[in-house]
């Protein structure tokens, strides 16, 4: 029996990166035809009918307007249409075969999930702010998202960096309540602001903040203020969401003078560390953060499945402390798939590990290997 030689992780890349679904098969915008016009159009709009996507976020996924686009799909478009054409079947061949990898994050209620339900559940019924933490990774933005999505009304917001101050904060609450003004001067905040107030006033909708860890250290922690009046105002429910950074922010003596930490903290009912049951009370270590029953839920749904050895190898990885837990686990299952679906219909663990070495989270690796190593176990597979 001839032994399969081991596949190279980056010429496998190389290899899917040639697959095309592309229907014009030139790079010149000069030779594009009227009748591949006409097949890129009927292409485009047969997948954007069957995945359900609308023409504003196809306009906006190659860069074009909307009255572009359209003018384009009518063929009544003036410019140069062959160009756009062209982009639309690049394009198009990109997202069809992107979508053709399962998307093994989909959300399961894990127990870290069970947490983030259970601490929202408690801050509507108290009336007051709930506080979940954890490192990057835990899913909790999945979680998050899910609870939103079950609860009539309610609100999510994702804080970006760039925004991380109290007009910012005010305007991402606006716009996930589709109530920002076009204008952002102060005016048109103080105006959103009032609008905001109006719609939560004694309300149980549950306004769910994440990435809140964002705002620690904003002068005079106006933006965390912003937030602690918005709920003093309307008693509606809030659920924050960030790192452990935040925790040890709050922990803090006082913020400014002005405006002591402490009447933030007490704004807090019910906080949960996402981590709390990996550790004992005796100091110890207690029971893992994610079972192989979650684990395996998870990934179900992934396009390959996952052999015996691998499913124990993310069970492990997902567990590593700080190691990126389920997020690290999701984009290396997809990456995975990536290089070995058309030659295989499991993944292995080591599939896996070749995988990874063409990650930014080879630590987690390493992290893996010594952990195993510490507790006298060998590693789930050799290295590759």
């Amino acid at each position: 029996m001839m032994l399969q030689k081991p596949v190279n992780p980056m010429d496998s890349l190389v290899a899917g990166s040639r697959v095309t679904t592309s229907i014009i098969r030139h790079n010149d915008p000069a030779k594009v035809t009227e009748d591949e016009a006409a097949d890129v159009i009927a292409g485009v709009r047969s997948y954007m009918a069957a995945s359900r996507m609308s023409l504003t976020f196809a306009a906006r996924a190659i860069g074009y307007s909307v009255s572009v686009l359209s003018q384009v799909f009518g063929r009544s478009y003036e410019g140069n249409w062959r160009q756009i054409v062209l982009d639309l079947d690049r394009w198009l061949a990109d997202w069809v075969k992107a979508d053709g990898v399962t998307n093994p994050s989909e959300f399961v209620r894990i127990r870290v999930a069970e947490d983030v339900f259970a601490v929202g559940e408690a801050a509507i019924h108290l009336k007051g702010i709930g506080l979940v933490f954890g490192p990057a990774g835990l899913g909790k933005t999945l979680a998050l998202r899910a609870l939103a999505a079950e609860k009539p009304g309610a609100v999510y917001v994702s804080l970006e960096t760039i925004a991380s101050n109290a007009a910012g904060v005010i305007e991402a609450i606006a716009r996930a309540m589709r109530l920002i003004p076009l204008a952002r001067q102060f005016t048109a905040t103080r105006h959103s602001l009032a609008g905001i107030k109006e719609k939560l006033q004694g309300t149980p909708r549950l306004l769910i903040i994440d990435e809140i860890h964002k705002l620690c250290g904003q002068p005079g922690d106006r933006a965390l203020t912003v937030l602690r009046d918005l709920h003093d105002a309307t008693q509606s429910p809030m659920l924050w969401c960030g790192t452990t950074d935040l925790v040890a922010y709050l922990e803090r003596e006082t913020g400014d003078a002005r405006e002591p930490l402490a009447q933030i903290r007490r704004r807090i009912t019910i906080c949960r560390d996402l981590t709390e049951r990996t550790m004992a009370p005796g100091g110890g270590p207690g029971e893992p953060l994610y079972s192989i029953d979650e684990i395996r839920a998870v990934f179900a749904k992934s396009k390959m499945r996952l052999a015996a050895d691998a499913l124990r190898m993310l069970v492990e990885l997902a567990n590593v402390p700080d190691g990126g837990h389920l997020g690290v686990c999701s984009a290396l299952v997809r990456m995975a798939t990536t290089l070995h679906e058309r030659r295989s219909e499991a993944l292995t663990a080591d599939m896996l590990r070749g995988a990874l070495g063409l990650m930014v989270h080879r630590r987690a690796l390493a992290q893996l290997d010594e952990r195993l190593l510490a507790d006298g176990r060998r590693p789930v597979c050799k290295v590759g």
